[in-house]
């Protein structure tokens, strides 16, 4: 599959504020640097020429060289931003699943539309059963005991009859494509980390993303912050072994999202944030 060129990217704006080298800044600097990772972004890289940089970025040439720093050369001669790469990797990988998704997805109501109207079909053609002989007196009055014997035995103290609770069922599972392509993102991990894990079946993600629509109705997460804590929880040694369906994931979410945050502000006080060049 082709690289799909995506509109858009991420921009962090806690990681962005707080980067030591962008409060180091000029204001122009800033702006310099902000357009030069769109450009990036759309292009694929930057040109490494001073003097194409600085017609492409509308600034002179040495304000462009100032924050070049930020970006690292790459074998094919163009500059490239390196957070910003894991970004555009990021993005492909989840936009190959969602395709992906989305055509079993498909293939699957197609096929259950073709069923459907096998099923139909048959049933026209099937003649009418013959209605059955009708029952003798001894066996109306033994049937009429008996359902009078079931009734009793439903009914409670306050004389109403109790309520059955239905059986799950399987098939009434629901979730959105969003829900469904964080479960597949989430196989793909752990399917990397562990290369001879069982099958997951599209049962399994069924019901994985199920799951995830309950953590965004029921427990008020964001998509975006289930994809982050999935994508932290199967490159942390420790959580890559124990985080193997999103029922697991749901059950640990505060612990998870509680440690990737320590992590992370840990790392900005190392480096000065995602979006820095060093």
């Amino acid at each position: 599959m082709s690289k799909k060129k995506l509109p858009y990217f991420k921009l962090y704006t806690a990681d962005w504020l707080s980067s030591a080298s962008i409060k180091l800044m000029t204001d122009l600097e800033e702006l310099a640097y902000f357009r030069m990772l769109l450009y990036s972004w759309q292009m694929d890289g930057l040109p490494s020429d001073p003097e194409r940089l600085k017609k492409l970025i509308g600034l002179n040439e040495c304000l462009a060289s100032s924050v070049q720093r930020m970006f690292n050369e790459d074998k094919d001669g163009k500059l490239r931003n390196a957070r910003q790469e894991l970004e555009r990797s990021f993005s492909q990988k989840v936009y190959k699943q969602r395709v992906l998704a989305g055509k079993k997805s498909a293939e699957k109501r197609k096929q259950q539309s073709k069923d459907l109207t096998n099923v139909q079909r048959n049933m026209h053609n099937e003649s009418e059963p013959e209605p059955e002989p009708e029952p003798n007196k001894k066996e109306k009055l033994k049937y009429s005991l008996c359902q009078k014997s079931k009734t009793s035995d439903e009914e409670n103290d306050g004389g109403e009859k109790k309520k059955k609770k239905p059986k799950h069922n399987p098939d009434t599972y629901k979730y959105s494509p969003e829900h469904m392509e964080l479960s597949v993102l989430l196989k793909e991990l752990i399917l990397d980390n562990h290369p001879a894990h069982r099958k997951i079946t599209d049962r399994d993600l069924e019901r994985w993303s199920n799951t995830v629509r309950l953590m965004v109705e029921r427990d008020k997460r964001s998509l975006d912050e289930v994809r982050e804590v999935i994508v932290w929880s199967q490159n942390d040694e420790f959580w890559k072994q124990n985080i193997l369906s999103t029922p697991k994931l749901r059950e640990k979410f505060d612990m998870l999202a509680m440690k990737m945050k320590n992590q992370s502000s840990l790392n900005r006080g190392n480096s000065g944030g995602w979006f820095d060049g060093d």
